[in-house]
């Protein structure tokens, strides 16, 4: 399970750090590529909860 548990962080990391930076894009589609980044990041990090949870 390490490697999907490494996987999914790698993931999560990658997908926060693709958040738009504000000094270079603004505007409402910074804003919603943004919103939808952190949503799918949560959404990785909610899936890596629950696989650990099915490990126990």
């Amino acid at each position: 399970m390490m490697p999907i548990d490494f996987a999914l962080k790698t993931a999560e990391t990658r997908m926060k750090m693709a958040i738009p930076n504000p000094s270079l894009w603004s505007g409402a589609a910074s804003l919603a590529c943004a919103e939808q980044i952190e949503s799918l990041a949560h959404d990785l990090h909610a899936l890596q909860l629950r696989l650990s949870d099915w490990q126990h």
